[in-house]
C-alpha cells in the first residue's frame, strides 16, 4: 500500500513540477531583462537595445532565432558624471547613439565587431541656448548632429543647432521668429539627408494679416514639423522649412501636440493631438512619403513666386489661381508680410540644400514656412481622465492598430473604427519606449520591479487564456481546445492544424471545460467554465448513462443508477451552440490522463532515479513512510473523535435542487428559489454577500437574509452545507432562525435566514450617538448567554462568538446569535488565522488554547469567547487588544498571565472579576459552563436589581445620564479610604462597589482608576492593559 502511494505520488510531483515551470517561462517570455534601480531611460533601433542609468549606458543586441529572446550585452560606457534625467536618449541607427542631460549633449558611435561604445562629440547646453532648457530634440546622421533646443522661460523660442560631428563645431544656427511662441517639440528623426522636427507653436497668422492688412494683431496655433537639410552650412541654415500639420477634425481644437512615432517601416507618421478647451485627444495617421513631398512642394512654389507684390494683390483680391502661395512665407525678408519668394530673385532655382553656393546677399528668401495644412486621417478619439495626456503612439503592426501610453502608466493597445477605436489590450507600466518597433514587437519598462519587458503582436503573447481574448483584434485570435480541458491561443491561421491534433478550433467563443469533479453515491457534480456553451448535453460515468439534474455555466449535476467513485472517467458531450459541431469533454482517472511529452521525459527520469537508489534507501523509505501512516491515523483517529463530539462530521447531502415544500436528507428545508426576490445587498465578507429579500410564503410575504455562499470546491460546499444544519437545528428566541436554502447554481449556496433589522452589536456599541445605559447591556448579556446555554445543550460549538456576530431587533432591546462560521465582514478579515483552507480563526476573541495550533474547540472555548463579548459591551472599543496587531503577539500576551484590562466605570466590579475573569482562566476546566454562568449571571443580576432601583422617566423608560451627571456618579475603589459621597443619590452605589443601572456605559479610556489594585499614577496607555508590566493581572 505504501509503494502504490508513494508510486502515484511521484508523478503527480513531477507533473506539478513541469507546470509550474511552464508558468515561469510564460513570465520569462514577457521579461527581457531586469535593469538596475536607478534607470533612467531606454531606447530601441530594430535589434538593438539601449538603457541609461545616473551613470551608465548598457548596448545589448537581442537574438533573432526564436519567440524566446535573448539578450547579448554588447557594451557599456561609463559617463564621468551623474545625469539627474535625459531629454534625449535616443538610437538614431544601429551605430549611432544620441544622449542629452544635465548640462551636455554626447554623441557616441558603436562598434559591434570590437563590442565597444565610444564617445565622439559632446557639447554644453550653454553653446547652444543662454537660457535655462525647457526640452531637448536630437538626431543625427554620420556626419552632422542636429539638436532643437527650446527654452524654459520667456516666449520658449525653439533653436536649431547643425553642428559637424568631424571637427566638433557648430556649423549653422537657427532662430524662430520673436513672435513664434510656446513651442513644444515631440519628436525628432533623420530621413535622407534631412533633420526633422514635429513641434507646437503660437505664430502670427500671416495669410489672415496678408488680407486684412493689419499689424501683428492676429495669431494661430497649430502643429508644424520642421525640415532642416544635414548639408546646410549657411548660418542661418536658411533651409528651414516649416510645413502644417492638419486633421480632418476641427482645425481650431486638435492643435496641440503631445506625442508623435514614425513607423518601423518608415511610411507612416502618427500624431497624437488634444484639445486644450476640452478634455479629449486624437491621433492622426499621415502618410510619410506625402509629408516629406509637401516640402518639396512648397520650396518649388516659392521658387516660382517673382512677382509676390502681384501675388499679394491676387490673394487679397481673391483672383489668385493657386492658393497656397497666399500660405507660404519667408521669414528672412525684412517685410511686414513676408510673402515668400525665388532665393535671390535670380534666373537660377537653386536646391533647398544648396542654398551656401550663393555668394548674394540680396532676397535671401529662406525660413519657408507654409501654413496651408497637409491633411492626415483620424484613427483614434481618446477622452482623457484626470489630465492624463497621452505620451506616447506606436505603429501596432496592423493599419488599424495602436499602441498608446498615457501619462497615467496606462500603455493601450487600439483598434480604430470609423467613428470610434476599441481597447484591445492593456497593461501598467511606467515607460513604453518610443521610436522603433522591432518585428512588430513593443518594448515597455515598469519602475516597480525595474524589469524591460515586450508583448509581441501574437495572440500567444497578448492574451493569455481564452477568456481574456478581444474577438475584434485584427489579428483574427481563436482559442484550439482539446478533450481534457486544455487548450491554447492561437491564431485562425492555424485552424486546420488544430484539427490535425484533434482539437476543436474556436473563434468568438469560449469552449467548456471541466475543473474538477466530485463523487457523492449516485450523484456526481462536475465544476466548470462555459458549459452553456453546449446546445444539448450528455453525460456518461464509467460508460454508463447519467441523467443531467443542473445544468449552468459552472455547475453540471447528473444522477447514476449505481454508486460511483472517483476512479470513473466522466464523458460530456454535445453540440457547440456557436458552430453546431459535436464537442466531447472527458475527465480521466489519475491513471488514465494524457501526459505530453516533457511530463513523459520527467517521468522516465523519475523511474531512473528511483531504480538507482531502490536498493540503497529502500529500507529507511519503508520505515519513513511507516511512521508517517501511523502519524497520519493517529490524528485521523483524533480528528474524528473531536468531530464527532461536536456534531460537525461532513457527510454526504443532496445537491441543492429547487424542491419547494421539500427538505434534504438531514431534514433541512429546501426553499424553491422563484419564491424568494432580493431586493439590495446589505453586507458582505471574505466568502459570501447578505442580502435583504421578500419570501413568498403561503400568500403572505415575510422579510429575509439572503446569504450567498461563494465556493469553488467540494470541500467548501460541505462545509457550507455542514453549517446551514447546523443553523437549521437551533430553534431558541436568541439564536437567529434558519429558514431553508435554495440551488447551488453557478457556484453559489443561498441561505434563507430570519431578519433582524437593527444591525449588528459591534457597530451599536462603536456607535457614539447610540445611548447605552448599564440595564440594556445587563439585558444583552442576559440574553447572550441563555442562547450560548442552548447551544451547549445541543453539542454545537460557536467557533466566532462576537459583538459583531450578534444582532439587536429594531428597538436595540432583543439580542440573537447569528453566523456559525458562514460570513465574514471583509473589514474584519485581519482578525483571523488560518485553521485550514476554509476556516479561519478571530485570534482576538479566541481561547488561548486554540491559538496553540491545535484548535482544541469546546464548550470552554465559547465561555472564552463570550467573556470578550461581555468585555466589548462595557469597553464600546472597536477592537479586543488592539494594541498588538498579529495573533502571535496575543498569544504571547495571554500565555504571560496577561488579561484584558478593567472596561469602564459603569461596570460592576463583580461582573469583570466573577464572570468575565472567570471565563479567561488558562485552564479551560476551571471555566465555568454556560448553565453555571447562567445562575451565577442571574444572581448578580437581581442582586444589583434588588440593591439599585432606577429612577423611570414620566414615560417608564430608563433615563440615561447626559454628560453633566455622568461626572456626579461616585464608585468605590478597594481603597482603604472611602471617597467622599458628592451626591446623597450615589451613596447606595458606594456601598456595594457598583454603579446605578441606568449609568451611561462609555469608553474606559475617560475611566483609568476604576476597580483596579493599581494607582492612577502606573496607568500608561501604551500598554496593552494600560499598566506596566509589573503591575499587570495575572492567573
Amino acid at each position: 500500500m505504501i509503494l502504490r502511494f508513494l508510486w502515484v505520488l511521484l508523478p503527480l510531483l513531477a507533473w506539478a513540477k513541469d507546470k509550474d515551470h511552464s508558468i515561469q517561462k510564460f513570465k520569462e517570455r514577457e521579461r527581457l531583462l531586469t535593469a538596475d534601480s536607478d534607470l533612467i531611460s531606454l531606447t530601441a533601433y530594430e535589434d538593438v537595445l539601449a538603457t541609461l542609468n545616473s551613470s551608465t549606458i548598457v548596448v545589448y543586441r537581442i537574438a533573432e532565432n526564436a519567440t524566446e529572446y535573448e539578450l547579448e550585452r554588447i557594451c557599456s560606457f561609463r559617463l564621468d558624471d551623474t545625469i539627474p534625467f535625459a531629454h534625449v536618449f535616443r538610437l538614431d541607427s544601429e551605430r549611432s547613439l544620441v544622449l542629452c542631460g544635465g548640462e551636455f549633449c554626447f554623441l557616441f558611435g558603436l562598434d559591434y565587431t570590437i563590442k565597444r561604445i565610444e564617445l565622439r562629440r559632446e557639447f554644453k547646453f550653454s553653446d547652444l541656448s543662454a537660457g535655462a532648457i525647457s526640452s531637448v530634440r536630437a538626431t543625427a546622421d554620420e556626419k552632422t548632429l542636429v539638436v532643437q533646443v527650446i527654452e524654459q522661460s520667456g516666449l520658449k523660442n525653439s533653436t536649431i543647432v547643425s553642428i559637424d560631428i568631424a571637427i566638433g563645431t557648430v556649423i549653422g544656427r537657427t532662430d524662430d521668429h520673436k513672435f513664434n511662441r510656446n513651442e513644444a517639440s515631440v519628436l525628432a528623426f533623420n530621413k535622407n539627408g534631412f533633420s526633422y522636427f514635429l513641434n507646437t507653436a503660437t505664430r502670427l497668422d500671416n495669410p489672415r494679416l496678408l488680407v486684412e492688412k493689419s499689424r501683428y494683431t492676429h495669431q494661430i496655433s497649430n502643429i508644424k514639423l520642421t525640415r532642416v537639410c544635414n548639408k546646410d552650412t549657411t548660418y542661418n541654415l536658411e533651409s528651414k522649412i516649416d510645413i502644417s500639420l492638419g486633421c480632418t477634425m476641427d482645425k481650431s481644437h486638435y492643435t496641440f501636440a503631445t506625442a508623435a512615432s514614425v513607423s518601423n517601416d518608415q511610411k507612416t507618421l502618427l500624431v497624437a493631438a488634444k484639445d486644450l478647451n476640452e478634455s479629449s485627444a486624437i491621433v492622426c495617421r499621415f502618410d510619410l512619403a506625402q509629408v516629406l513631398a509637401y516640402f518639396d512642394t512648397t520650396w518649388e512654389i516659392c521658387q516660382h513666386m517673382t512677382n509676390p507684390k502681384e501675388i499679394q494683390n491676387q490673394c487679397i483680391s481673391g483672383t489668385i489661381d493657386r492658393p497656397e502661395k497666399c500660405h507660404t512665407f519667408s521669414w528672412l525678408l525684412k517685410k511686414q508680410v513676408p510673402i515668400c519668394q525665388r532665393f535671390n530673385m535670380g534666373s537660377e532655382i537653386l536646391d533647398n540644400c544648396n542654398l551656401n553656393a550663393s555668394t548674394s546677399n540680396a532676397y535671401r528668401a529662406g525660413w519657408v514656412e507654409n501654413y496651408l495644412p497637409i491633411e492626415g486621417k483620424v484613427v483614434a478619439v481618446f477622452k482623457i481622465e484626470d489630465n492624463a495626456d497621452v505620451i506616447e503612439v506606436l505603429d501596432g503592426g496592423f493599419n488599424d492598430t495602436l499602441y498608446v501610453q498615457t501619462s497615467d502608466n496606462d500603455i493601450q493597445r487600439v483598434r480604430s473604427w470609423e467613428n470610434h477605436n476599441e481597447l484591445l489590450w492593456k497593461r501598467r507600466s511606467d515607460k513604453m519606449v518610443s521610436g522603433r518597433v522591432r518585428n512588430k514587437d513593443v518594448y515597455y519598462y515598469t519602475f516597480k520591479d525595474h524589469r524591460v519587458n515586450y508583448v509581441t503582436n501574437r495572440c500567444t503573447s497578448l492574451y493569455p487564456d481564452c477568456n481574456s481574448i478581444n474577438w475584434n483584434d485584427s489579428l483574427n485570435c481563436g482559442y484550439c481546445a482539446f478533450s481534457n480541458s486544455t487548450g491554447k491561443v492561437t491564431s485562425t491561421l492555424f485552424a486546420d492544424k488544430c484539427k490535425k491534433n484533434n482539437g476543436q478550433f474556436c473563434h468568438n467563443f469560449c469552449p467548456p471545460i471541466i475543473k474538477t469533479v466530485s463523487f457523492g453515491g449516485q450523484t456526481v457534480s462536475v465544476i466548470g467554465e462555459n458549459m452553456m456553451a453546449f446546445k444539448e448535453i450528455d453525460v456518461k460515468v464509467c460508460e454508463r448513462k447519467c441523467a443531467v439534474s443542473i445544468w449552468s455555466k459552472e455547475l453540471v449535476s447528473c444522477k447514476t443508477d449505481r454508486t460511483t467513485y472517483n476512479t470513473c472517467p466522466v464523458e460530456i458531450s454535445g453540440h457547440l451552440s456557436e458552430i453546431n459541431q459535436m464537442f466531447m469533454l472527458t475527465h480521466l482517472r489519475a491513471a488514465d490522463h494524457e501526459e505530453d511529452e516533457a511530463q513523459r521525459r520527467s517521468k522516465r527520469w523519475l523511474r531512473f532515479v528511483a531504480a538507482a537508489v531502490a536498493i540503497v534507501t529502500a529500507i529507511a523509505l519503508l520505515l519513513c513512510a511507516a511512521w508517517f501512516m501511523k502519524c497520519y491515523q493517529r490524528k485521523q483517529k483524533k480528528r474524528k473523535m473531536l468531530l464527532t463530539k461536536r456534531h460537525i462530521l461532513p457527510d454526504k447531502h443532496d445537491d441543492c435542487r429547487a424542491l419547494d415544500g421539500s427538505v434534504d436528507a438531514n431534514g433541512v428545508p429546501i426553499i424553491n428559489q422563484n419564491t424568494v426576490r432580493l431586493i439590495e445587498m446589505i453586507g458582505s465578507g471574505n466568502s459570501a454577500t447578505v442580502h435583504l429579500g421578500i419570501l413568498n410564503r403561503g400568500g403572505k410575504q415575510l422579510n429575509v437574509a439572503v446569504k450567498k455562499i461563494k465556493y469553488f470546491e467540494t470541500g467548501e460546499l460541505e462545509k457550507a452545507m455542514r453549517e446551514v444544519r447546523l443553523i437549521s437545528e437551533c430553534k431558541h428566541p436568541n439564536i437567529v432562525e434558519c429558514i431553508g436554502y435554495y440551488s447551488c447554481v453557478e457556484g453559489y449556496l443561498n441561505v434563507v435566514m430570519e431578519y433582524v433589522k437593527g444591525g449588528d452589536l459591534h457597530t451599536y456599541l462603536i456607535n457614539k450617538e447610540k445611548s447605552l445605559v448599564a440595564r440594556t447591556a445587563f439585558s444583552y448579556i442576559e440574553q447572550l448567554v441563555k442562547g450560548m446555554q442552548y447551544m451547549a445543550t445541543q453539542k454545537i460549538i460557536h467557533r466566532d462568538l462576537a459583538a459583531r456576530n450578534c444582532i439587536l431587533s429594531d428597538d436595540y432591546t432583543k439580542l440573537k446569535i447569528t453566523d456559525f462560521g458562514l460570513c465574514r465582514r471583509a473589514n474584519n478579515q485581519d482578525e483571523y488565522i488560518p485553521m485550514d483552507q476554509f476556516v479561519k480563526l478571530p485570534f482576538r476573541w479566541t481561547a488561548v488554547e486554540c491559538l496553540t495550533g491545535e484548535y482544541a474547540f469546546s464548550e470552554k472555548s465559547d465561555v472564552w469567547s463570550f467573556g470578550v463579548v461581555c468585555w466589548e459591551i462595557f469597553s464600546r472599543e472597536s477592537m479586543p487588544y488592539k494594541e498588538l496587531v498579529s495573533s502571535d503577539e496575543v498569544y504571547r500576551y495571554l500565555i504571560a498571565g496577561h488579561r484584558l484590562a478593567y472596561p469602564a466605570s459603569s461596570c460592576p466590579k463583580e461582573l469583570y472579576e466573577d464572570i468575565m475573569y472567570q471565563c479567561w482562566a488558562a485552564d479551560s476546566t476551571h471555566r465555568p459552563t454556560f448553565d453555571e454562568l447562567a445562575v451565577n449571571l442571574h444572581k448578580l443580576l437581581k442582586r444589583l436589581d434588588d440593591i439599585y432601583q432606577p429612577t423611570l422617566d414620566n414615560d417608564g423608560y430608563e433615563k440615561p445620564l447626559s454628560v453633566a451627571h455622568r461626572s456626579t456618579v461616585q464608585t468605590i475603589s478597594d481603597s482603604e479610604s472611602d471617597p467622599e459621597p458628592t451626591s446623597s443619590s450615589s451613596t447606595p452605589n458606594q456601598d456595594v462597589g457598583y454603579v446605578g443601572l441606568n449609568t451611561m456605559i462609555t469608553n474606559h479610556k475617560d475611566f483609568r482608576n476604576i476597580y483596579t489594585d493599581h494607582p492612577v499614577s502606573d496607568y500608561n496607555p501604551a500598554i496593552p492593559n494600560g499598566y506596566s508590566q509589573s503591575h499587570s493581572t495575572a492567573i
